[in-house]
């Protein structure tokens, strides 16, 4: 019996503008099938992960804030850093380093956010050109004027 066709998509997509993403905030969105929270912490990296809480799977972009550079969960107040790694437990001595959140690719380019999706989870194989670069002195930066 044949598979029929499934488009698998792969690459960079883009997901919101940078303005999109203030400092401090929990921004929730779905792609690919799946819930994602991105992140912008107090030094202007933004960051992706899953949006459920791998200890009883809260939602952590409904009510989940930002705690120096760490997503805390509203439901059980665990804390977890940017690389999905649990950090504190408020009620125990120690993280739980056997459970992890799930991260995404992420990248800023020319004001724009762009999440990296493979069908299989593979890591990015090509970085988002900026075209500013790429297109020479036929495009320049002064020409280029932010969406909103």
């Amino acid at each position: 019996m044949e598979v029929p066709y499934t488009w698998r998509p792969t690459g960079w997509f883009q997901i919101g503008w940078s303005t999109d993403f203030p400092v401090d905030t929990v921004v929730s969105k779905r792609y690919f099938g799946e819930d994602i929270v991105l992140v912008r912490t107090g030094d202007g990296a933004l960051h992706a992960l899953d949006a459920y809480c791998a200890h009883m799977g809260a939602h952590l972009g409904v009510g989940g804030t930002v705690v120096g550079s760490c997503l805390h969960c509203p439901f059980h107040g665990w804390t977890w850093d940017m690389q999905g790694r649990n950090v504190e437990i408020p009620y125990a001595d120690r993280p739980n380093r056997a459970v992890r959140i799930r991260t995404w690719e992420v990248h800023e380019r020319n004001d724009m956010v762009l999440l990296w999706h493979h069908y299989d989870g593979i890591a990015p194989t090509w970085q988002v050109p900026d075209v500013f670069e790429e297109l020479g002195e036929d495009v320049a930066t002064r020409d280029y004027h932010p969406c909103h």
